[in-house]
C-alpha cells in the first residue's frame, strides 16, 4: 500500500509540467522554391521521419522553447525574441 500511494503521489504531481522545443525550417526544393514552416522536430529528426525528395535541403533558421500544454493540436508559442522586438519602440525617445 506504501509503494502504491508514493507511485500515485509522484505521478501526479509532475503531470502538470510541460515544455517543448519549436524549430523554424527552410526547406529548399531541386526547382528552387523554398518554404518556411515551424516543427516540433529538428532538422536531422524532421528529415529523418518524413521522406524528402532528392536533391532538397532542409536548414535550421530558429528555435525556442515553450513552456504550455500542447494537447487539442494547440498552435506553437510564438517566437520571445520576435516578441520583445515587436514591444521595442520604433524610435527612441530625445535624450534630455
Amino acid at each position: 500500500m506504501k509503494w502504491l500511494s508514493f507511485f500515485l503521489f509522484f505521478s501526479y504531481s509532475f503531470a502538470g509540467f510541460s515544455e517543448y522545443r519549436v524549430y523554424q525550417l527552410q526547406l529548399t526544393l531541386p526547382n528552387g522554391q523554398t518554404r518556411n514552416f515551424l516543427s516540433t522536430l529538428d532538422h536531422i529528426q524532421y528529415a529523418t521521419y518524413y521522406p524528402l525528395p532528392p536533391q532538397a535541403s532542409l536548414k535550421l533558421l530558429d528555435s525556442w522553447m515553450c513552456w504550455e500544454r500542447t494537447n487539442h493540436l494547440s498552435d506553437f508559442c510564438p517566437n520571445p525574441q520576435k516578441s520583445k522586438a515587436q514591444l521595442k519602440p520604433k524610435k527612441t525617445p530625445p535624450s534630455l
